[in-house]
């Protein structure tokens, strides 16, 4: 399995913030989030927030 700490992500989190981008989360807040998805400025992709949402519930 996989074991993500969230210094593993904390750093491109910021990053992509910073460049106007959006970092949704489920399963808790931000980096301490089981499940996360990153998106480039202006890109809308309802489609993969629905995914992570279905991938979240099944535990």
């Amino acid at each position: 399995g996989v074991d993500t700490k969230p210094w593993d992500i904390a750093a491109a989190m910021l990053i992509l913030r910073r460049a106007g981008g959006r970092f949704d989360t489920v399963g808790g807040a931000d980096q301490h989030a089981r499940h996360y998805l990153g998106l480039a400025p202006g890109i809308s992709a309802p489609a993969a927030a629905d995914g992570l949402r279905r991938i979240a519930a099944l535990g």
